[in-house]
């Protein structure tokens, strides 16, 4: 949760420095650093919780955009590209051969992950690539991962869970957004593959808050990725959504 709020803190541009949300971001990053250096980059209170993988992704996720923005700034916040480094590099050394990452970062579990944790560790190893830490086989781990999303869309032009279906009993692909974002955020937006992930969205995945087409997960991803596209589809979608807040 505290790094969800501090990406939250960051989309709006705040650092360290600002005069109303300053000392919550500070001591947001502080808190994350501290639990890095005394549990070896692993930014979790419990690792015997199988969901830890989550909170792993989203604290480096979060910790990254912190220092690029205060590098930027000419801020530096002591111990925090050590506890990034070995964050991010704990996270490449766990990936499942699968390409994806699992509960627990299982790497011989037979369903080799899925497409929702897979997501948060994507956009992890970007903020960390944009960090300019040195990390060892970022690249070749990138790759993989975006083989694993590729491989989780459906002909329809939907992404699966852990194959190619929805998730449990969802109606549709509400994991759509994350694979089309996972391939946008690493230079692979104007595929096939996000392409047929668009129409797919537009024709499936409606919004709605006071119905149960309510997935506010789903839109997390599809917004942002929907953004991404720009132009028609973003006009087309946006109302949907953001016009209902």
């Amino acid at each position: 949760m505290t790094g969800l709020a501090l990406l939250a803190y960051l989309g709006h541009c705040e650092t360290a420095l600002s005069e109303e949300f300053g000392d919550s971001c500070l001591m947001a990053i502080t808190y994350l650093v501290d639990l890095g250096m005394k549990h070896n980059g692993r930014l979790v209170v419990d690792t015997n919780q199988r969901h830890w993988p989550y909170e792993q992704a989203i604290a480096t996720y979060a910790l990254a955009e912190a220092e690029t923005f205060h590098r930027a700034l000419a801020i530096q916040i002591p111990m925090l590209r050590e506890t990034i480094a070995n964050a991010g590099q704990l996270i490449i050394d766990q990936q499942h051969p699968s390409g994806g990452w699992d509960y627990n970062y299982e790497e011989s579990s037979i369903r080799g992950g899925d497409l929702s944790i897979t997501g948060w560790h994507i956009q992890a190893l970007k903020a960390c690539k944009h960090t300019g830490i040195d990390f060892r086989n970022l690249r070749s781990c990138v790759m993989k991962s975006l083989d694993y999303v590729k491989a989780r869309q459906a002909s329809d032009g939907g992404f699966g869970y852990t194959g190619t279906q929805p998730a449990g009993e969802a109606a549709g692909a509400s994991l759509t957004g994350v694979g089309m974002l996972s391939l946008q955020i690493w230079d692979k937006g104007s595929t096939p593959a996000v392409t047929k992930g668009a129409r797919y969205a537009h024709t499936n995945l409606k919004f709605d808050w006071k119905s149960p087409e309510c997935d506010v997960y789903a839109h997390y991803y599809l917004s942002q990725a929907m953004f991404q596209r720009g132009g028609a589809e973003w006009l087309a979608y946006q109302p949907t959504v953001l016009a209902k807040l």
